[in-house]
């Protein structure tokens, strides 16, 4: 079931955009994608935004001090992460990327 309160995706992306400096008009909320994780304070939501431009900006999320990496090295993390990147690859594989 979904946990209660729901967080607005709006502003999760809004607060993105102000700390990041990225531009609003190429990143979307998946809607469709309702993630929760389990800390020692209790749960949390996990939001998905994804880019709208053909690529990611790299050298933005670079400078933020994030990291690419192709699927194939992500082998090795932990299964919570690799289940989660499973999930949101199928969402937006199965979408069409849409």
């Amino acid at each position: 079931g979904v946990i209660e309160p729901p967080f607005s995706g709006a502003a999760v992306k809004l607060a993105l955009v102000e700390r990041c400096g990225l531009n609003p008009d190429e990143l979307e909320n998946v809607g469709d994608f309702n993630h929760w994780a389990q800390t020692e304070s209790g749960p949390v939501r996990i939001h998905l935004l994804r880019f709208t431009s053909f690529e990611a900006p790299k050298a933005a999320i670079q400078a933020l001090g994030g990291e690419f990496k192709p699927i194939s090295l992500l082998r090795g993390s932990a299964m919570s992460e690799l289940l989660l990147l499973r999930e949101v690859f199928n969402l937006i594989v199965g979408a069409g990327g849409n």
